[in-house]
């Protein structure tokens, strides 16, 4: 696998800032955060000349346009109703084709499983076959990540089960829309509910193109997670490696705690280096 840094956890710091972490750390891949977080160096009014020197800034830090992400939700109980969100990822396609970019994170959305109903269900995955159409004309692949509703507390959060982390779902979602792969968030899975990553990776080995490396930890004495490093919470890392020890795709690291980003990026990448020499 080709690792590289997540655009979330850097959405408190400065692009410049990101690059130089990430070129620090030895790393060739940064996720480039669009139109995600109203902090993004580029939104969708974005200029020629800004997109010009986001160009620029990668490439005086070595570090590759090949990844990048937005925030959307597809879920609502019309095609109507999701137009906003169909016109900003091709905004955001249009972009990121301009720099070159390989792949582009998406969501389907935000409805939690249990609640999602026939028009609901039609309404996304018309628009996923849209925007894949349409992203893989310009030469950009949308990656779907897989992850859960999630409801914040003050100690922590909850994931809930979604369309993007109940696999009969996603069978249905890349039935749907050709060319669509996945964004692998194993930690977003297990923080669902769903355990067995060997057979999830058995059952979407040819659609997992990408990946986010990250963990959560259990608040003591709650139901709840936090952030954390690689290998600081439940998810199983040897066996989802071993799984995927052919893997060449890139596997992002999302630590999504902005106070000490560094050190949690650093933490995460000495973490995955030891299990991968392990087996």
């Amino acid at each position: 696998m080709n690792i590289g840094n997540a655009s979330w956890g850097f959405r408190e710091t400065p692009l410049e800032k990101q690059l130089e972490i990430t070129s620090k750390m030895g790393l060739e891949l940064l996720e480039l955060g669009i139109a995600g977080h109203d902090n993004d160096f580029l939104q969708l009014d974005a200029s020629g000349d800004k997109i010009e020197k986001v160009r620029s800034m990668f490439a005086s830090k070595n570090v590759k346009l090949y990844c990048a992400s937005t925030g959307n939700n597809f879920t609502y109980d019309s095609l109507e109703e999701a137009e906003a969100d169909i016109a900003k990822v091709k905004k955001v396609i249009d972009i990121a084709s301009k720099l070159g970019i390989r792949y582009l994170r998406i969501f389907s959305g935000w409805t939690t499983l249990d609640k999602m109903n026939a028009a609901k269900l039609n309404t996304m995955l018309k628009a996923l076959a849209e925007v894949t159409a349409y992203g893989l004309k310009h030469k950009v692949i949308p990656a779907v990540e897989t992850h859960g509703a999630v409801e914040g507390f003050d100690k922590g959060v909850k994931h809930i089960p979604s369309s993007s982390t109940d696999s009969e779902s996603l069978k249905r979602i890349f039935l749907a829309a050709p060319g669509l792969v996945m964004n692998y968030d194993p930690a977003n899975m297990v923080a669902a509910g769903y355990s067995d990553q060997k057979t999830f990776i058995k059952t979407f080995k040819d659609r997992i193109e990408y990946m986010h490396l990250k963990d959560f930890a259990p608040v003591a004495g709650t139901d709840l997670l936090r952030p954390a490093a690689c290998g600081e919470g439940p998810v199983d890392w040897k066996t989802i490696l071993t799984e995927l020890k052919a893997y060449k795709g890139p596997a992002l690291i999302e630590y999504e705690v902005t106070e000490d980003i560094e050190d949690g990026l650093k933490r995460s990448l000495e973490f995955i280096r030891k299990v991968q020499k392990s087996i």
